[in-house]
């Protein structure tokens, strides 16, 4: 950081953090003694080479960004292995919480993982699972009141639509204790069509869930455009793509939508090529009052932090104060947590 992001700082400003997938959020610390305690077998025997296996470098090389995105994915399939468990998912939700609020002063956080990656292939009860980490969240609220959590399930495109329709289930069972929304990601497959989706988000939406999705990152503005129109979404997971399109851009001013943008997410994937195009997304944003938020997507796999990325913005005079505040402001009124 430097003087810019230091005076902003400065004032010790409460943050959000609502894309944080819970696949990468966790360090690589917690992971090894959590595998070892559970006797699982590691691909290595040295934490140092097991780390590496966790933390991704500068960029992540591919020659398209679908390449890129599902290489970065790939990531995940070491950390849902560790944290299928009830066990594993109380240590790390109560540790992402703990961390947030203590090194970053987040007051509003968002968790999101797809609870069929946390049942070791079906050998855990989902219910197990979900229970579990309700239960991380209710030990981190009392030790940090300060903080509201959330839990999105995510549904995923590699899964069944009858696995997916399962995933819904379990959001509306428990949406009265701490499940707030759902959400589709996972890596691209050539059949999925989220029209066949429209059903489901609008039985989530029926059930008082909210609802985000991920789309407009390495996807097209044409598939973003269809996404909005046959689902209804009240944020979207990156959308970036937008600022390529005005007609798109009022649409998502007209619905309300609000995008979740992660800005060293993109950068590391290639999705956004350098700060100047950094730069010049989020200054069409602004010009078109478009909503958006900052967030973090995978902070230990992305070793990145919420103060980083609001300082990233900071440092290369990207945005300034009074727009960071509105920013920061955004975060906490397009959250999915009840006040």
């Amino acid at each position: 950081m430097n003087k810019k992001s230091l005076e902003f700082f400065a004032t010790n400003p409460k943050l959000s953090d609502l894309h944080v997938h819970i696949g990468s959020i966790t360090h690589p610390a917690l992971l090894w003694d959590i595998a070892h305690e559970c006797g699982l077998k590691m691909p290595v025997k040295n934490y140092w080479d097991f780390q590496k296996m966790l933390v991704v470098g500068d960029k992540i090389e591919g020659e398209d960004a679908k390449t890129r995105l599902n290489k970065y994915l790939k990531f995940f399939d070491l950390t849902e292995k560790i944290q299928s468990s009830p066990y594993a998912m109380n240590k790390v939700v109560y540790d992402a919480v703990s961390g947030a609020y203590r090194k970053n002063n987040i007051t509003c956080l968002e968790l999101r993982f797809c609870p069929m990656w946390r049942n070791n292939k079906g050998e855990h009860d989902l219910d197990q699972i979900i229970i579990a980490t309700i239960h991380a969240l209710d030990r981190s609220m009392i030790a940090f009141p300060e903080v509201k959590v959330g839990l999105i399930l995510n549904l995923d495109r590699r899964l069944s639509k009858k696995e997916n329709t399962i995933i819904l289930e379990k959001a509306i069972k428990y949406k009265n204790r701490g499940v707030i929304a759902i959400d589709i990601a996972g890596p691209r497959i050539g059949d999925f069509d989220y029209a066949n989706y429209s059903d489901l988000y609008q039985e989530a939406t029926k059930n008082g869930l909210k609802t985000t999705i991920h789309t407009g990152e390495e996807g097209s503005v044409e598939e973003m455009e269809k996404v909005i129109d046959i689902l209804p979404l009240n944020r979207i997971g990156h959308g970036i793509k937008a600022h390529l399109d005005k007609q798109l851009m009022r649409k998502l001013n007209d619905l309300n939508i609000c995008l979740e943008i992660c800005p060293t997410s993109n950068l590391k994937l290639g999705i956004i090529k350098d700060i100047k195009e950094l730069n010049k997304i989020i200054r069409i944003f602004l010009e078109n009052g478009v909503k958006f938020t900052i967030n973090t997507d995978g902070p230990e796999l992305l070793q990145t932090t919420i103060k980083e990325e609001v300082g990233l913005l900071l440092d290369n005079e990207i945005v300034s104060f009074e727009e960071m505040n509105m920013i920061i402001d955004n975060g906490f009124k397009y959250s999915f947590i009840s006040s």
